[in-house]
């Protein structure tokens, strides 16, 4: 069953709804942010590519470890 219910957020005399602003300032930061970290990984995948072609274009070169 589902469960339906209305959300009215505090509006004031000038029309402004202070919850619903935070609520999407918080969104547009938490989109950012998940930007961020996808832009992250995909520069550390890219690397590790680099990585693989370049000691497999030089296998003299030994991994540090």
């Amino acid at each position: 069953m589902e469960t339906k219910f209305t959300v009215e957020f505090y509006q004031t005399e000038k029309g402004e709804t202070p919850c619903l602003e935070f609520l999407n300032t918080l969104e547009v930061k938490l989109r950012a942010k998940a930007f961020r970290d996808m832009a992250l990984l995909e520069e550390i995948e890219r690397a590790k590519k680099y990585r693989k072609d370049y000691l497999a274009r030089n296998p003299q070169k030994e991994e540090r470890k």
